[in-house]
């Protein structure tokens, strides 16, 4: 939860974005170990999208990094992140 505070913290489009939320732990699916979601801005500015994408791309390889063991889905709407040990999450180019 640290890595999320700090990165909900220092998010700087609140006012036209969400900050990371967790999600409660499902007793019906003890497997799973974290789970959530945000939403990007709604910009005229196709750039703070972008910035906010990559942003939340960053703060989800902080946490991939400090869960060790696990499989992992993350995704935009329809489309997958990758994930790349060196760099961290990107999005798929298809």
């Amino acid at each position: 939860m640290a890595i999320i505070d700090k990165c909900n913290a220092g998010f700087e489009m609140k006012d036209i974005g969400e900050t990371f939320c967790v999600y409660d732990y499902d007793q019906d699916e003890p497997t799973v170990i974290f789970a959530g979601s945000t939403k990007l801005p709604f910009s005229d500015d196709f750039e703070d999208t972008l910035h906010a994408l990559f942003y939340w791309l960053t703060c989800l390889t902080d946490i991939r990094r400090s869960i060790s063991n696990g499989d992992w889905h993350v995704h935009l709407d329809d489309t997958d992140a990758i994930w790349d040990e060196e760099t961290g999450w990107q999005m798929s180019e298809d």
